[in-house]
């Protein structure tokens, strides 16, 4: 298999942990939201309102209430039914509960690579973003309806 020109210059942890960035680019868009996965990865049995968290995690309550919203539609954390919504760590299956136990290890040892992932994978959303609007400028009939 062919590799690509970034990959080849990789240095060996980064190649290593290739597919920690993707696991992160696909369940994690924001420092915000992988705030909140520490909060609760270092409190696996805890239940939690948006307030808590941020006051210990040192976020705005707005941040993790958004936070809150795409992890729970990511099936990375759940939402109790009662009236004061309370939300727990609860990832959908083994392969996402061991992806994320890694990303958390890579957290605690070597942050800077983790936000070096975060940092790359939200340039790649803006430019892919960017070029699928430029594409949408000449498709014929207008753009095509999202859902």
């Amino acid at each position: 298999m062919q590799r690509s020109f970034r990959e080849e210059h990789l240095v060996p942890e980064q190649a290593e942990h290739q597919d920690l960035k993707q696991f992160l680019f696909d369940h994690v868009e924001s420092y915000e939201e992988l705030g909140v996965l520490v909060w609760f990865h270092r409190r696996p049995r805890a239940h939690a309102v948006a307030e808590r968290v941020a006051e210990e995690a040192g976020l705005p309550v707005a941040s993790v209430e958004e936070a809150f919203d795409k992890l729970v539609d990511r099936g990375l954390l759940s939402r109790s039914a009662d009236k004061h919504a309370t939300f727990c760590y609860t990832p959908a299956d083994d392969s996402v509960r061991d992806a994320l136990t890694r990303v958390m290890h890579l957290y605690e040892t070597n942050a800077v690579e983790l936000v070096g992932f975060m940092t790359a994978n939200a340039i790649e959303r803006v430019r892919t973003a960017g070029t699928r609007m430029f594409a949408e400028c000449f498709r014929i009939g207008g753009p095509k309806p999202r859902g």
